[in-house]
């Protein structure tokens, strides 16, 4: 099966084992997942509204659908970018979107729905986009359609192209003296086959399919970034400098000071700075910011201390307060008991259900080196390191202790520090709160004043 991916080509590889995982993360939880279209109407909006702004966010590379593992390790997914520009359209507290964008690309398929979207948006509530770090493929193709594109200082944007790999394991296959018969209906039916290589014919084919998504992204940069240069579309990302003279974005500046510019265009009385509304200064110490900075935070938003100033932080209650599992592990427990009863009432197999949760939660406790098992531990670590709190051995922790202790920290994350680090995970949507884009108006809007 060949993939079609609008993703930096260093990113390729990564972009093909990380779906990979996916699947295998989903099959091994299907015998027992729960389905169910109700969602909790407790969870917030996926952005912040500051002065009018909606401040919204998108990090690392992006899938197409939500699912429980995008969901669980915070994968930013076309549907869901999809889901909260709907919500921020709606949003009469919303007049404009600074959405700060950090990612390397994702798959073609989806891309042009969301981007279309992503355009219509703006057209009624103006969209600024600052990338602090990488601006690339499917990002440039989703973001083309907003009022203004911003990048820092160390930017990198462009990796305008479309790219698909094929693995063969034909060579592996004939040392091992295995034959792989192939029945097939016409001969394009077997295109992308791991058992073969791919002939010349089958190599024109899938050309073409590039060249034809290709295509289609270049037509949206051209409609969309009116001046672009033709030596944007070479495949390279280039600096924000350079980005700008090629038409790929329109300035270089900082993110807060994007803030500060937009908020200018307000022309309310009782504006806030970006600072005075997120409390300031968050006073951490040297450790402490740097974890929180990998973890996601804005280094703007961090004042270092001295360890003997933040302990007398924790003292004065000021500083974050020790979390504890058990309260939150009271909960899923009460959540587990809640859905036990569902699913016997709707699933007269509930005993061989458990059963094979038994075993899928036992294979992947007896495996330590699992890479999603390592993602999350090394997120919650470095979270955790942020927040103040002790260092913590999660290797004895079950599956579902972990993903507790994840919950837990990550909602403590998320309310003490602010997006501009490298990633942020994307919050749940609440099914209520979705609303659809149908009805937008297509008029085109044109933000003013912005330098």
């Amino acid at each position: 099966m060949n993939k079609l991916y609008c993703v930096a080509a260093i990113y390729a590889e990564e972009m093909r084992l990380l779906e990979e995982q996916q699947h295998k993360f989903l099959l091994e939880r299907e015998s027992y997942s729960v389905s169910s279209n109700e969602k909790d109407d407790s969870v917030d909006r996926p952005y912040q509204v500051i002065n009018g702004i909606a401040l919204y966010s998108i990090q690392g590379k992006m899938l197409s659908s939500s699912n429980l593992f995008t969901d669980f390790f915070g994968i930013a997914t076309y549907d869901g970018i999809s889901d909260a520009l709907s919500m921020m359209a709606h949003d009469d507290e919303v007049t404009q979107i600074l959405a700060s964008v950090d990612t390397p690309g994702g798959s073609v398929s989806g891309i042009s729905d969301v981007a279309e979207a992503w355009s219509r948006v703006n057209a009624i509530k103006p969209i600024t986009v600052h990338t602090p770090g990488m601006l690339a493929s499917a990002g440039v193709w989703l973001t083309s359609g907003s009022t203004k594109i911003f990048a820092s200082e160390t930017a990198d944007v462009g990796s305008i192209g479309v790219i698909m790999q094929h693995i063969s394991q034909q060579a592996m296959l004939d040392k091992a003296g295995i034959k792989v018969t192939e029945i097939k209906s016409s001969p394009l039916k077997h295109i992308g086959s791991p058992a073969r290589d791919l002939s010349d014919d089958d190599k024109a084919h899938l050309q073409q399919k590039v060249d034809e998504s290709n295509t289609l992204f270049q037509h949206q940069m051209y409609r969309s970034r009116a001046g672009i240069s033709a030596s944007a579309f070479s495949g390279a990302t280039f600096s924000a400098t350079e980005s700008q003279r090629l038409g790929l974005t329109d300035g270089v500046m900082s993110y807060s000071r994007v803030f500060e510019q937009l908020s200018a265009l307000v022309g309310s009385d009782n504006k806030h700075s970006y600072m005075e509304e997120l409390g300031m200064k968050r006073r951490v110490t040297a450790a402490m910011a740097e974890a929180a900075i990998t973890a996601g935070a804005d280094p703007d938003n961090l004042e270092i201390v001295e360890q003997e100033v933040f302990d007398g932080l924790v003292v004065e209650g000021e500083a974050v307060p020790e979390i504890g599992v058990s309260e939150a592990e009271l909960q899923l427990t009460a959540q587990v008991t809640t859905l036990s009863e569902e699913l016997l009432t709707a699933n007269s197999q509930i005993t061989t259900l458990t059963a094979e949760l038994a075993v899928t939660q036992l294979k992947l406790e007896a495996s330590k080196s699992d890479p999603l098992r390592k993602i999350a531990e090394e997120r919650l670590g470095v979270m955790r390191v942020a927040l103040g709190l002790s260092k913590v051995d999660f290797t004895d922790f079950s599956v579902a202790s972990l993903a507790t202790e994840y919950a837990a920290v990550d909602i403590q994350f998320k309310k003490n520090f602010q997006a501009g680090g490298l990633t942020k995970p994307r919050e749940v949507i609440p099914e209520k709160k979705k609303a659809t884009i149908t009805s937008i108006d297509t008029a085109r809007f044109t933000a003013t004043g912005l330098k």
